[in-house]
């Protein structure tokens, strides 16, 4: 019923509980109050709760209406136009249809069909997980097909969600930048049709803000995963041939950021494995070796297998050690047996059980790897100092009781004292000076 400037109304019939609200009930500042169309009959206002409250078009000022009603005193929640609206009331417990106080422009999303029947389809957003339907007759366009880049206005039902304007994407409004690094957050899911997720490294990410990509960082934030589907993904092996392989949560990877600038629309193309999450921290417990300044082990190699990995005969260890090929500092050289290589020794789980790996090799000259030979047995000595093998490894020291002479092979006139390092006594064996 709309409420006329020159209607009389009887004072004696008014009732304030027509207005559908708790008369003592205060709104607080920042609470999200929307008004909503109802039928509510409103006809019991008297005349003077509407002086002043008539706009110039003649129809009521609700919002200094409701304001004056109400005792609202938090005028943030008004600061818009008047209201023109016939039919309004205060916010019931079960609304309908919700009026927004400033109506905005409906954003654009962006996804990929991912299936379609006689009538609908549904399409997979890149930026969540719930799956959209659309129907081919109303809400499409001609030709849409499978695999197709679509953009939509996704709008609420009581079915779920559904898309309406779909239309293919304009390839030409694309921006492609290579050579980006990121981390996978989430790996793509085959059964849900759901992409998966990158995370873009710091050091890419400074130099995306000195690109147009800074206008899409501009509307959606600093925290941004880059969708990206399992056809994306590309390897390049050591002959320059491309092979699918999969990459797992946590592995670092290169990629080309596909987007339009002044959207939200953005994924990965071209993703190249570059290294995986284990590997990375292998080289990160590498660097601390390096920095702690623990000595290298030396040895030769005994055996290649499948052209992955191998076995190395130690110098200083009565068993042979793991590696992969990949382990090799310089990937120009070409590994076979019998080269003399050094590197690092750190414990790895594989399959339940800690086992040693050689990691960091590097070539030797022939000739540098020497094997120790036994010169006397069952001799005694007195330990002098304790070896060590914490940040530094550093041996210790025995005196002989009975120096070893002659040593003519070995250009040692007398021996009397020998180096005990730590990897060289039983894990259940406790020296201490004096022993």
């Amino acid at each position: 019923t709309r409420i006329n400037k020159d209607r009389q109304i009887n004072n004696n019939h008014y009732q304030q509980n027509n207005f559908n609200h708790q008369p003592n009930q205060q709104i607080q500042p920042g609470n999200q109050q929307i008004l909503y169309r109802t039928n509510n009959n409103i006809n019991n206002i008297p005349n003077h709760a509407m002086n002043n409250q008539i706009s110039d078009n003649g129809r009521p000022n609700l919002s200094n209406l409701l304001k004056r009603e109400i005792g609202i005193n938090n005028d943030n929640m008004f600061n818009q136009k008047p209201i023109d609206m016939p039919m309004m009331s205060i916010v019931s417990n079960q609304p309908k249809m919700p009026i927004s106080m400033n109506i905005n422009k409906p954003i654009e999303e962006f996804g990929i069909i991912i299936a379609m029947k006689d009538t609908f389809g549904f399409i997979q957003p890149y930026h969540s997980e719930e799956q959209v339907y659309f129907s081919l007759d109303r809400d499409s366009y001609n030709g849409a097909q499978i695999t197709d880049e679509v953009c939509y206005i996704k709008r609420a039902s009581n079915k779920g969600y559904h898309a309406e304007r779909v239309r293919r994407l304009n390839s030409n409004a694309k921006e492609i930048i290579n050579d980006v690094k990121g981390i996978v957050v989430r790996e793509p899911d085959l059964y849900k049709s759901l992409p998966g997720l990158l995370e873009i490294t710091k050091e890419s990410f400074l130099l995306l803000r000195k690109t147009n990509f800074l206008s899409v960082i501009e509307i959606l934030g600093s925290s941004i995963y880059i969708p990206y589907l399992p056809n994306d993904l590309v390897i390049s092996n050591n002959n320059n041939i491309k092979t699918s392989k999969r990459i797992f949560k946590g592995d670092e990877v290169l990629f080309s950021l596909c987007f339009i600038p002044r959207s939200i629309y953005y994924r990965g193309l071209s993703i190249t494995f570059s290294q995986s999450k284990r590997d990375k921290l292998i080289q990160d417990q590498i660097q601390q070796m390096i920095n702690a300044g623990i000595t290298r082990e030396q040895g030769i190699i005994d055996t290649i297998k499948a052209n992955e990995y191998g076995f190395i005969k130690p110098v200083n260890r009565n068993y042979q050690i793991y590696f992969r090929l990949e382990d090799v500092i310089d990937n120009s050289i070409e590994l076979v047996e019998d080269m003399e290589v050094e590197f690092f020794v750190i414990p790895e789980l594989s399959k339940g059980k800690t086992s040693d790996r050689a990691v960091h090799l590097s070539i030797l000259p022939k000739g540098t790897v020497q094997f120790e030979i036994n010169i006397v047995k069952g001799t005694l000595g007195i330990i002098v100092n304790e070896p060590t093998n914490q940040t530094v490894e550093k041996p210790g020291k025995i005196k002989l009781l009975n120096p070893i002479t002659n040593l003519i092979s070995l250009n040692i006139a007398s021996l009397e004292y020998i180096e005990l390092w730590k990897r060289c006594i039983l894990d259940d064996l406790l020296l201490f000076i004096g022993d």
